[in-house]
């Protein structure tokens, strides 16, 4: 593994560069590292994307496969992370596997407005909405966030703030409640029940077993982890 310490966007303007000081550390120590892969090259083990909602740069973790980690504090909570620092232990990753998420999915040009924003002439299909929700959900680390591809944010001039219905669930809220529901035990598990039907199919047997609904609680809660360490977190 190697750093080479050299970082010529940080501090270069750019909004989506470095600019302060505690990121422009952060990036010259981690941003150059790199791990030895299976086809005899090197691969860069993180990627910076744009700025979120509260300011933070996002980056990618290409050895966990996770995306949208906000800000270097919650970068380095990921890197200090056992799931991390034993990829990191390994001789040599996969090339093909380490490749996945840094392959680009598209030529075209994405561009990220803020909720409100007019979408320039003649860019409707190149631009991305962020929703409102996008900043609490890039801060909660109390446990995974599934399904957040099902969940749709409704606006409207009327209205003091924007209101939420997961299509999985057929459940309506507004910022504070749907964040409640998308990390409920109902919710989870109809996840897995659309995606993964093998793992709820193995915990059938010990539904309404006295003692076991926490336990169960627990699993779904584990297995959730896992599929957000490997797809990474989803957006509305």
């Amino acid at each position: 593994m190697g750093d080479n310490g050299d970082l010529k966007e940080a501090g270069n303007g750019s909004l989506d560069a470095a600019q302060t000081q505690p990121e422009i550390d952060f990036e010259n120590h981690q941003l150059g590292t790199t791990v030895k892969l299976s086809d005899g090259t090197e691969g860069r083990i993180f990627s910076r994307g744009a700025r979120n909602k509260d300011g933070h740069l996002t980056y990618t973790c290409h050895l966990c496969m996770v995306v949208n980690l906000p800000g270097e504090r919650v970068m380095l909570t990921h890197i200090a992370g056992r799931k991390h620092q034993n990829r990191l232990s390994h001789p040599v990753i996969d090339a093909d596997t380490f490749r996945k998420i840094s392959a680009p999915k598209t030529n075209k040009i994405q561009m990220h407005i803020a909720p409100g924003e007019p979408v320039p002439p003649g860019m409707e299909n190149e631009v991305k909405p962020v929703a409102e929700l996008q900043a609490t959900i890039d801060r909660f680390r109390e446990g995974p966030m599934v399904g957040l591809e099902y969940v749709m944010e409704l606006t409207s001039p009327s209205l003091r703030e924007p209101s939420y219905h997961c299509v999985l669930c057929d459940k309506k809220g507004d910022p504070r409640t749907i964040i409640v529901h998308i990390t409920s035990y109902i919710h989870r598990s109809k996840f897995l029940e659309k995606h993964y039907p093998t793992a709820i199919n193995e915990l059938a047997q010990w539904r309404g077993q006295k003692g076991c609904k926490d336990v169960i609680a627990r699993v779904i809660q584990t297995v959730c982890e896992a599929i957000e360490d490997h797809h990474g977190r989803m957006t509305p």
